[in-house]
Parts: structure tokens; sequence; C-alpha cells
């Protein structure tokens, strides 16, 4: 992968990963329906402004904004609702690291939809790598009695899988910034939720402490509309099965920053199943820069045919 990749996948985890600390913040105060709401009205209502500011123009025909309707139930809206109800009993680690298993739900889902995503060697050896420490941490957390209940187990993966077919959608849409889909999205969201934040009665909380309002804006500016915007970007630049990878690396950051925010200091078996995901990645590297060796192999032998024969 190059440089601009990885980077990218090291901000995108940390803003990914920043977001299961900041839900467990929010809950404290808030109902997870509030939460999500929120969450998405806020971060569709920053993008937008910022794409106005920029210029942007937003895609016309009721077909595409179909497209941003579906994107955004199976990104934002089941899978935000399935993790805020499901954190409320299940700790941030286990529901990041459920999470992890989307680069599987993405590669099952994507070899049925989308042809071009090949299931090779170094990506099924990548995938086990990165799932066998997921696994551990499960293990290591399962272990310690903070797996919660088995229905917000099973809420998280189900959200996973949501995460999965929300990839596949989203590639779709490439021809758009990845501003404008993340702002289109985010606002159907938006209205999605909005007549039932309006029935159910939550959208006036009281007695909601400072800090829950501090977590709740950084949960909807920077983990969804930043995240998003830059996850976009990858989407399209990498393709849904690549962009799915950075599931991996969330696991690691919401470790990190719970030390540092929650006080949860990482055990040197969590250190393990780090180099674990990280070795996962790695071997999906070596098939991106054989394949790049591939392709560039055969550009030079379609430029001078020559060169082929002679060999």
């Amino acid at each position: 992968m190059k440089t601009s990749t990885w980077l990218s996948l090291i901000t995108l985890a940390l803003l990914w990963g920043g977001a299961f600390i900041l839900l467990e913040v929010a809950l404290r105060d808030l109902h997870p329906l509030t939460i999500v709401f929120l969450r998405v009205a806020l971060a569709s209502g920053a993008l937008f402004a910022l794409a106005l500011a920029k210029g942007e123009s937003f895609p016309r025909g009721g077909r595409i904004w179909a497209g941003y309707f579906f994107l955004g139930l199976l990104s934002n809206v089941t899978p935000f609702l399935l993790i805020a109800w499901a954190q409320q009993t299940v700790s941030p680690g286990i529901t990041s690291t459920l999470c992890a298993i989307t680069p599987a739900f993405t590669l099952l889902v994507g070899r049925m939809v989308v042809p071009r995503e090949r299931l090779t060697r170094h990506k099924l050896g990548g995938i086990v790598l990165g799932l066998a420490g997921v696994g551990l941490m499960l293990a290591m957390a399962c272990r310690a009695g903070a797996g919660g209940g088995c229905a917000g187990l099973v809420a998280v993966l189900m959200a996973a899988f949501s995460y999965a077919c929300g990839a596949i959608l989203g590639q779709r849409f490439e021809r758009q910034s990845p501003l404008v889909n993340a702002a289109a999205m985010l606002g159907c969201s938006t209205v999605i939720l909005l007549p039932v934040i309006i029935l159910s009665g939550s959208l006036s909380p009281a007695g909601v402490a400072p800090v829950a309002v501090m977590a709740v804006v950084g949960l909807a500016v920077f983990s969804t509309a930043g995240g998003f915007v830059l996850y976009f970007h990858m989407l399209r630049a990498d393709g849904p099965l690549r962009s799915s990878w950075i599931s991996f690396l969330v696991p690691v950051s919401t470790a990190i920053l719970g030390a540092l925010v929650l006080g949860e200091v990482p055990r040197g078996d969590s250190v393990i199943a780090g180099i674990l995901v990280l070795a996962g990645l790695l071997v999906l590297n070596r098939e991106n820069a054989a394949g790049a060796v591939r392709c560039r192999g055969s550009r030079r032998k379609a430029i001078n045919p020559s060169v082929a024969e002679a060999r």
C-alpha cells in the first residue's frame, strides 16, 4: 500500500476507535436513539455547510438519492443503533473487536456481487491473521467478564454485517466526491431517524452532563463527519475490501484510547493480539504490492512487445 493509504488507515482507526470511547461516555446520560440521531444530524449539518462553502454540487435525480437512503440505512442507521444499544452491556473493547469481523463479511458479500474482488492466497492469509488477533482480544475480554449479554454480542455482529453491505454499496457512488457522498448519506440517515426520534420523545433529555454533550459533538464532528469523508476517499481509491481492513486496526486504537481516556491499561496479551492484527495488514499489503508489480509488468509488455519475446 502507498504511504498515503497507511496514513489514512491509521487516522481513520483513531477516529473510529475514539467513537467507541465517546459513545461510552455519552451513554452515561443519553438514550442510544438520542445519541445516534444527534450524531448523524450534527455530522450531516457540518458536512452540508462545508460542501456548500466549497461550492460542491449535489447530484439530482431520485435514483441516486434512493441509493443514498439505502447507504445511510446500511452504513449509519442500522449499525449505529445496534452498537449504541449493545454498548449498554458490552464494553467498548469487545464492541470494536467484534466489528473487526467486517472484512470477512465484506469478502463474502463482495464475492457474490463484486466479481473483481478475488479471493487470493494473500487476502485469505491476511484475513485469517487479522481474525486471529481479533479472536484473541475477544477471548481475553470475555475471560475478564466484559462480554455482556449474548444479545448485545449478536447485535454487534449484525452491525458488522451491515457495515460490510454498506461498503459494497458505497463503491457505486465513486463518481461523486467523498464530501458529497458523506453529506448526502448522513443527511438521508437524519431524515430516516427524524420521525422515529419525534415519536419516541427522546429528543429533549434532561440533566445531561456537559461531558456527555462534548462526547456527542466529538462523535458527530470528528468520528462521523471527518471519518466518513476519509472513508469515502479510501473507498473510491482502494475499493470496498481494502477499505474494510480498517476494522482490524480499530480494536487496537480503541484499546490505546481506552487506556488514555478510561484508564484501561492494555495487558501483554493485548499487545500480542495487536501484533497479529498488524501482521494481517502486512500480508494484505504484500498482495497489493505483488499486484502492482504485475500491473507494471503488463504495461511494459504492452508498450514494448519485444521485451516479452526476448524473455
